[in-house]
């Protein structure tokens, strides 16, 4: 496969917390990256016009370069969905490259079967021993359709050219590039399971931090949420729905003295005041977000012991990505 390591970067803020009256004086701190990476996994099946399964493959492949660039600008897309729904095989044997760009040599291409709905076209959610967020998309290949030697296959966000997300080539159980052969007798079924892998569950990003001056030393600690909750490592395996969205909900100051566990965020606070997202720069597969929480909001009794987000609606504890936690209360 190869897995990308350097892959996707979930919603990481920089932290901006305000203390009032004027001057103001502020927390402006940039947090490290939050890196989760993302892979893939494919089922193909040879079906005949009964309905029985000739044959089955099934193989990882490879998020490209331009597939990670185009997931950092998807700016609420979601994979399979409005974007990147278009599956190609061909007849190349070239390996995989990070730097390819399409097939080396394509026979056809569909968008018969991504769907955002019920199965079998999508199934999704969280794996437990895997640490990750999955979904599955189902294209068909009509008897009619890409009948050949075929050795290749591919996702794409258009029906022609356009960008491709990944590329793998069929290899059986060994990993040995192997061809399927598929006549008008035979449809080709393909089956994608796209993954969003968690980073490490507890990541303490620094200690005795002294805020602004202040005196108060503060350890600050980051670690993923939603898992196994049904929370956006799950939701989220539809793609990055809030990369690139100024949402304030993308943001959320806790007030609870509750633990925080790595399968919930609480729902007690409050949302931050402003989102901003900084522009994309190609080939980084990072992008930083600045969550603002203004003077009059989310000053609570004793202060907050965090701040979390990075899912879809926020006023519930389903759909988070990260947390970070402060020691003793900001």
């Amino acid at each position: 496969m190869k897995r990308r390591t350097n892959g996707l970067v979930i919603p990481a803020p920089n932290l901006i917390l305000d203390r009032g009256p004027c001057p103001r004086r502020t927390i402006h701190r940039r947090m490290p990256k939050c890196t989760a990476r993302v892979e893939g996994r494919w089922l193909v099946q040879l079906v005949s016009a009964g309905g029985i399964i000739k044959r089955e493959l099934e193989f990882p492949n490879l998020v490209t370069d331009v597939g990670l660039d185009f997931l950092h600008t998807m700016n609420g897309a979601q994979m399979g969905n409005t974007t990147m729904n278009y599956c190609g095989v061909g007849t190349g044997s070239t390996a995989p490259a990070a730097g390819d760009t399409a097939l080396v040599s394509e026979v056809a291409r569909t968008n018969a079967g991504p769907t955002f709905g019920s199965a079998p076209d999508r199934a999704g959610g969280y794996d437990t021993p895997g640490n990750y967020g999955f979904a599955r998309l189902t294209w068909e290949f009509d008897f009619s359709v890409a009948n050949g030697n075929l050795t290749e296959i591919g996702i794409f966000n258009a029906s022609s050219a356009g960008t491709m997300f990944c590329r793998a080539l069929f290899t059986d159980s060994g990993g040995t590039p192997t061809t399927v052969v598929k006549t008008s007798a035979d449809k080709l079924r393909v089956r994608y399971e796209w993954r969003i892998l968690a980073p490490a569950i507890t990541d303490t990003v620094e200690s005795s931090y002294d805020i602004d001056g202040l005196g108060t030393l503060v350890d600050i600690s980051h670690r993923p949420v939603g898992l196994n909750s049904g929370g956006a490592w799950g939701d989220l395996s539809r793609g990055p729905e809030r990369m690139g969205q100024s949402n304030t909900q993308i943001g959320r100051a806790r007030n609870s003295n509750t633990a925080i566990g790595h399968t919930t965020l609480d729902s007690d606070g409050t949302n931050c005041s402003a989102a901003t997202w900084a522009s994309y720069t190609g080939g980084s597969f990072a992008r930083e977000l600045e969550l603002r929480w203004d003077t009059g909001v989310a000053n609570f009794a004793g202060g907050t012991p965090g701040i979390g987000g990075g899912g879809g609606s926020l006023s519930n504890d389903t759909r988070h990505m990260w947390v970070f936690v402060f020691s003793p209360r900001v």
